[in-house]
């Protein structure tokens, strides 16, 4: 009977450690949905700023004097790792990655805004960039 007793005990703890292994991938499941949905949102709202800083920049511009003349920099990659694009399209300021993508209106410019070093001017009531 004493043997009996401990096979079964073993079994018991056997269940319990498979009953507790299957609740923590369930728990790892459940954190790992979490945290790819945290950094969707952080990649937009990245983006976002990124778009907003450009429409500032020539906005900025745009309500000064003649003569008006500033260097910004655009960063390369959002947080360092995420890839994305820069176009102007008439008054459009078109950024996007490879899951959002923001439009935001902006006064007209002659020139493109890139990556890195950006300087805008206003010279005979036109906003240049680069």
């Amino acid at each position: 009977m004493d043997r009996r007793v401990r096979g079964q005990t073993s079994i018991e703890i056997i269940l319990l450690m498979g009953f507790l292994f299957f609740v923590f991938l369930i728990f790892l499941g459940f954190f790992n949905a979490r945290l790819s949905e945290s950094n969707d949102e952080k990649e937009s709202i990245l983006l976002r700023d990124v778009s907003q800083q450009i429409q500032n920049e020539v906005r900025l511009a745009y309500n000064t004097e003649e003569g008006y003349s500033r260097k910004f920099t655009i960063p390369e990659r959002l947080d360092s790792r995420i890839d994305y694009d820069i176009q102007v399209i008439g008054d459009s300021l078109l950024t996007n990655t490879s899951k959002y993508q923001y439009v935001l209106s902006i006064p007209s410019i002659t020139g493109a805004v890139v990556k890195g070093e950006n300087q805008i001017k206003k010279v005979n009531g036109t906003i240049v960039v680069n």
